[in-house]
């Protein structure tokens, strides 16, 4: 039972980051293109030696593989737009200072 209610708050989380992230991406309108994701294929059909992209998204469309990936992609796509917004500044901090000033 206590192994279940920690699997059950980890399953939750990752669902609210999920949903979180598809909201954000809707208010960003952020989508993945046809040509984004036939290339994504591609690569993918290449690292397994080749083959027909029509055939495989074919295949993919009815194994539910198809949505995930584009679901993938559109997280990616959201969180690295994200990610360039994001400023980061290194500061030098002085440890002997700060601790003669608290």
């Amino acid at each position: 039972p206590e192994d279940k209610k920690k699997y059950r708050a980890t399953a939750v989380k990752i669902l609210q980051e999920e949903l979180l992230i598809s909201k954000l991406a809707d208010d960003l309108k952020i989508e993945v293109s046809e040509e984004e994701f036939d290339q994504e294929i591609s690569s993918f059909m290449s690292l397994l030696g080749g083959g027909n992209l029509q055939k495989m998204k074919q295949e993919w469309r009815k194994n539910g593989s198809l949505d995930r990936l584009r679901s993938r992609m559109r997280r990616d796509k959201t969180l690295d737009h994200l990610l360039g917004k994001i400023k980061l500044n290194e500061e030098m901090i002085d440890r002997q200072e700060i601790l003669a000033n608290n």
